[in-house]
């Protein structure tokens, strides 16, 4: 890494620390539990039946797609970089396993933001907008947790997003290509 990203991850690390309290270490516990391995495998699990029981395969196996490769990316990134977690003395709880790039991250951006699409595809344009707006400010929280938790730097949540926006491009493109192909096939 360079130092001058190194340098800005351990002032935020610090400066985060310098203010936690007891109730704000609480809450965004609770904010980081919307993005554990768990809580997205059974949301997206429900959403997948979902949009299956309603005959939207599209979204279900785009939902499935960009959900498995987040957590496939994921696991081959962390263990490729293998970069060690904030020093227990900045963690709010210890957390194991290597550090960059956030799994919270990556999966809030990955499983919302797939949602923040389907609810822009199919609400109105005000529904959909105060939609994405929630999702903008979840995924935006747990981000923060896990900075304000002392459990990730700054570069590792930015680099979680971005994986997980990758992969929910990839997501969004099959089920693009599944909806214009079954257009196709319906002509």
């Amino acid at each position: 890494m360079t130092p001058w990203l190194t340098g800005l991850d351990t002032m935020i690390l610090h400066d985060l620390y310098g203010i936690r309290s007891i109730a704000g270490t609480y809450f965004f516990i609770g904010v980081s539990e919307f993005a554990t391995l768990y809580t997205l495998a059974a949301f997206s699990a429900c959403s997948c039946l979902y949009f299956l029981l309603r005959k939207q395969y599209a979204y279900a196996v785009g939902l499935a797609s960009t959900m498995a490769l987040t957590g496939l990316v994921i696991l081959y990134v962390k263990s490729a970089v293998a970069l060690a977690r904030p020093d227990m003395y900045y963690q709010a709880y210890v957390e194991n396993g290597m550090t960059f790039p956030s799994g919270h991250a990556a999966g809030s951006m990955a499983f919302y933001g797939f949602l923040a699409y389907v609810a822009r595809r199919e609400f109105s344009l005000d529904t959909s907008r105060f939609i994405i707006l929630i999702v903008i400010l979840l995924i935006g929280l747990i981000g923060f947790s896990r900075l304000y938790l002392g459990v990730h730097y700054f570069s590792d949540v930015a680099g979680g997003y971005a994986l997980g926006a990758l992969c929910n491009v990839a997501g969004i493109g099959i089920c693009r290509l599944m909806n214009s192909t079954r257009l196709l096939a319906n002509k």
